[in-house]
């Protein structure tokens, strides 16, 4: 789970095997967005990135190079809601909530 600040989740990461193709992850993420109501989701291997992107008219799926930044995210996230920047930013960008991984701000993947 992608949080900007407690309890305000912005996206969804689902991770692969590293040997494993980051698009086989692409339906799983797609499915804790749509659950979760979130704008933004990524499959991930550690090395390919695809991000699900629910804040236009139409789903966009495309793999980028590296994670938006989290001031990326939340300015995407804002535009998308049609909202102001009213919470704080918290000291960490992505937490997991079943445990195991987080993102850094320089888009590695660290394991718990």
């Amino acid at each position: 789970m992608l949080e900007y600040a407690p309890d305000v989740p912005i996206g969804v990461v689902e991770a692969k095997r590293y040997r494993a193709d980051a698009n086989d992850g692409v339906e799983q993420a797609r499915r804790y967005a749509a659950k979760l109501g979130l704008s933004f989701a990524y499959a991930t291997n550690g090395r390919q990135i695809v991000e699900i992107d629910y804040s236009g008219t139409a789903p966009t799926i495309r793999e980028i190079d590296r994670f938006p930044t989290p001031e990326e995210l939340w300015t995407r996230y804002l535009a998308d809601q049609q909202a102001d920047s009213s919470v704080g930013r918290c000291g960490a960008w992505c937490r997991c909530r079943a445990g195991g991984v987080r993102a850094l701000p320089n888009g590695i993947l660290e394991k718990l």
